[in-house]
């Protein structure tokens, strides 16, 4: 089973943050019951129905770690040591699954992440490296 954990990058701070930094009306306690209200606000920031999704970009964590034991989020920038190739993960609708993709090499299936891939960055902090 995959832990579901998301991040987010703070438009406005230009920053990295934990999905729990960022407002306290949609702070999560997973053992916890909330109400209407709660959950239509965390429901909200991730489909981009709220004026929170204009300061933040929300990032879900993929399930994968590097060869560091670092784990893999959407929008991290990853490079393969044995063929020296750099590429962005991202989740495709189309395939239900999480590829990679870059214009070298078009979109891949991510199947393994692990010995051969290191996290070099993501989008938001590193836009050079895309």
């Amino acid at each position: 089973m995959r832990e579901i954990k998301f991040r987010c990058w703070d438009k406005d701070e230009e920053r990295m943050l934990d999905f729990y930094q960022i407002e306290p009306s949609i702070q999560i306690d997973y053992g916890k019951d909330y109400d209407d209200e709660y959950i239509w606000s965390f429901y909200d920031l991730l489909v981009g129905n709220t004026i929170l999704n204009d300061r933040y970009k929300i990032m879900q964590y993929t399930g994968l770690k590097d060869k560091f034991k670092k784990e893999v989020y959407d929008g991290d920038i990853l490079y393969d040591v044995n063929y020296r190739i750099k590429m962005c993960i991202h989740w495709s609708d189309e395939g239900a699954c999480w590829t990679l993709g870059s214009s070298k090499d078009g979109n891949l299936r991510v199947l393994l992440i692990g010995k051969c891939w290191k996290i070099i960055g993501n989008i938001y902090e590193n836009p050079e490296l895309v």
